[in-house]
């Protein structure tokens, strides 16, 4: 069971050491396989999320997110919105958040289907919106492609589905 594990996430890493967990982390840690992928996720990167990272971690990548104004979302900044609305009424909010300067620069859509990503691009293009649509379907040079001209400007707008 020790060889099947294969990713290991510590979620409010900066609280763990504190609540008194760093002799069961330290045991853990000793049942790990030599190749495991670990998440450390913490609003803040403290003392103790260092020593931890020191512990679990092996030439690791360190993302942080500059805390930004309110409502976030600046240039160069990442925002995230999530809306529930009815079926009918997300192409047109889509095109209203982006017509709006609410969304802003490069933006990731996230649809349920194949079907409904491609009619999204559809909507969009009828309003002069250059999008693209990434789906498993799509062989792996063309999904690299795609993801290449999004990175270099030719579109801002990816639809990205999770049906394959």
């Amino acid at each position: 069971m020790r060889e099947s594990l294969e990713t290991v996430v510590f979620d409010e890493a900066d609280l763990l050491f504190s609540y008194g967990y760093e002799a069961d982390i330290r045991d853990i840690t000793g049942h790990l396989p030599n190749i495991c992928q670990a998440m450390l996720m913490s609003a803040t990167l403290s003392e103790d999320v260092e020593r931890l990272r020191q512990l679990v971690m092996h030439n690791p990548v360190v993302l942080k997110l500059d805390d930004g104004k309110a409502g976030g979302g600046g240039e160069g900044q990442l925002a995230q919105f999530s809306l529930r609305c009815s079926e009918g009424d997300k192409f047109l909010i889509s095109y209203v958040l982006v017509k709006l300067g609410i969304l802003t620069g490069k933006v990731l859509f996230f649809v349920n289907d194949i079907d409904r990503g491609y009619q999204l691009k559809l909507f969009m293009e009828q309003f002069s919106l250059k999008a693209a649509v990434l789906n498993a379907e799509l062989p792996q040079n063309s999904r690299s492609h795609i993801i290449q001209s999004f990175n270099r400007g030719a579109f801002n707008y990816l639809i990205a589905t999770d049906d394959s």
